[in-house]
């Protein structure tokens, strides 16, 4: 009995204001769908995981064009492709000629010994995946909702 008159005189005062009522229909209405919205983005996003193999390494590349006023432009595949290809015979061409130039400071050693140059690319690449290899073993022991809380 008592939860009944106090629901009888919300009905009345809300009866009396119609605008009123409304405008906190209308307000209650977004708040629960506005809720439910993000909800189920964090839910889709974080908690469930993106529907991609690997979603951690899925990367965004973009470029700019100051001279023409573009400061975020689209990277296409070629484009990608490219420039590695380009990184791979920059580095190569740089190796060779900066080959002579140290050639003062090597003691036995041709400049241009291919087994070195293979060598130094093994170590290197190994040097790589080491360095890759022991944070990423570290962080697949943690919860990720640990981590994420952390943050």
């Amino acid at each position: 009995m008592s939860l009944l008159k106090p629901i009888r005189l919300g009905l009345r005062v809300l009866s009396r204001y119609p605008g009123m009522t409304a405008v906190s229909v209308l307000a209650l209405a977004l708040g629960i769908g506005l809720t439910t919205t993000m909800f189920s983005i964090v839910y889709g996003a974080m908690l469930k995981g993106l529907p991609f193999d690997e979603p951690d390494r899925i990367v965004l590349v973009q470029r700019n064009n100051l001279a023409e006023g573009l400061r975020q432009m689209d990277v296409s595949l070629h484009d990608y492709v490219d420039w590695q290809r380009d990184q791979l015979t920059l580095g190569l061409v740089l190796a060779t000629f900066l080959s002579r130039s140290l050639a003062i400071l090597l003691f036995q050693v041709e400049p241009r010994d291919t087994s070195i140059f293979s060598t130094i690319v093994v170590v290197l690449v190994a040097t790589g995946l080491a360095a890759c290899l022991v944070p990423a073993r570290r962080a697949s022991h943690i919860d990720p909702m640990i981590a994420l809380r952390y943050e």
